[in-house]
């Protein structure tokens, strides 16, 4: 397409639709020939806007995608039916059960970001709705969204052995000595029926406290039957 004299702006917005039709990722060479006289210099100012703007993310083959700011801004223009709207209830439910704050996320390429929550006054506290997650190999959201919730244990004991965990139920895990807190997260894995391949996690997160392993046990057990109302489980 010709685009000389083409603004930023509109640059940018085309560049979006390109990588929205391409869930494999576009490589900077790809995206330069799509576009007609435009400099590799000009090229490189957007692309570090739209990084920095986190509107574009690139993936493990440092292929150019849909960043989680661009997702997080069309699942708000979504409405009452998004996903994050469905499971409102069910943290809210799942909180007030257990008396801890409960959240949901889901993986975005290669981030993990803070769809929904609902917080406790004397529990945890999340950080924004929409917060991306830095890349933390240790944090069991980023596990519940890796792993298969049919084998989910054995796949966290395959990523970070039996010390890491401290209680696995079902489709649930606890970790203790989190992030920067004695903290406890309890996750499990939500995969969404009728073909959506979105990869995501729902749990709670608690200040450590001196729960015996049944009392423990009973907190995974919740937090798998909250995923079970969903309907996604294993599906």
């Amino acid at each position: 397409m010709s685009n000389s004299g083409m603004p930023g702006l509109r640059r940018g917005f085309q560049l979006m639709e390109w990588l929205a039709d391409s869930p494999e990722g576009l490589s900077f060479t790809e995206i330069s020939g799509k576009f007609d006289n435009l400099s590799p210099a000009t090229l490189s100012r957007l692309l570090k806007t739209l990084l920095e703007e986190q509107l574009i993310s690139q993936n493990s083959t440092q292929k150019y995608v849909c960043g989680a700011r661009f997702v997080t801004l069309a699942r708000r223009a979504l409405g009452a039916e998004s996903r994050a709207e469905i499971v409102k209830p069910v943290l809210r439910e799942l909180a007030q059960d257990t008396g801890e704050s409960a959240a949901y996320f889901e993986q975005i390429n290669d981030s993990h970001v803070l769809v929904a929550k609902h917080e406790m006054p004397n529990s945890f506290h999340y950080q924004s709705s929409g917060f991306v997650f830095p890349d933390q190999p240790t944090d069991p959201v980023r596990w519940a969204c890796e792993g298969d919730a049919a084998d989910f244990p054995e796949f966290l004991r395959q990523k970070v052995g039996s010390q890491a965990v401290v209680a696995v139920h079902d489709h649930c895990a606890a970790m203790a000595k989190f992030i920067r807190f004695d903290v406890i997260r309890i996750v499990a894995p939500v995969r969404w029926c009728g073909g959506n391949q979105v990869r995501s996690s729902l749990g709670i997160t608690a200040i450590k406290q001196d729960w015996s392993e049944a009392e423990l046990q009973r907190m995974c057990e919740r937090v798998s039957e909250a995923v079970a109302t969903l309907g996604g489980v294993g599906r």
